[in-house]
């Protein structure tokens, strides 16, 4: 899985016909990434963008990039994707107060540690 990490613009999902796990993130003023929202998809293109149900609320905070990770195993695209929502706390998945969903710098180059489990 974690050979089919991209990072893109958040309009180009649209691009992406397999499935995956997808991250919508945001470009904070210190320049880190912040996920605001985590979801799983059998075909990213027809799951990301304007008719997705967190879309408009995300573009108000500042919508900037996608994350993929290309997954065609519907069971660890399942575990995959709940392990990220745990571990980044997307405010557009619930997000705690004091919980953080600033990305790891080197995401796009492997998951987090506390994913390694469900990489494989």
């Amino acid at each position: 899985m974690g050979d089919h990490i991209f990072e893109l613009g958040a309009k180009d999902g649209r691009f992406i016909r397999t499935g995956g796990v997808y991250v919508l993130t945001r470009k904070r003023w210190d320049q880190t990434t912040e996920a605001l929202y985590v979801g799983q998809a059998d075909v990213i293109a027809s799951a990301v963008g304007p008719g997705h149900p967190v879309w408009r609320d995300a573009m108000a905070l500042g919508l900037s990039g996608l994350l993929v990770v290309l997954e065609d195993d519907p069971d660890r695209r399942r575990r995959f994707a709940v392990a990220l929502e745990s571990t980044l706390a997307p405010v557009l998945n619930g997000r705690k107060a004091g919980q953080t969903a600033t990305l790891p710098g080197a995401f796009c180059k492997s998951a987090p540690p506390a994913l390694e489990s469900v990489r494989h």
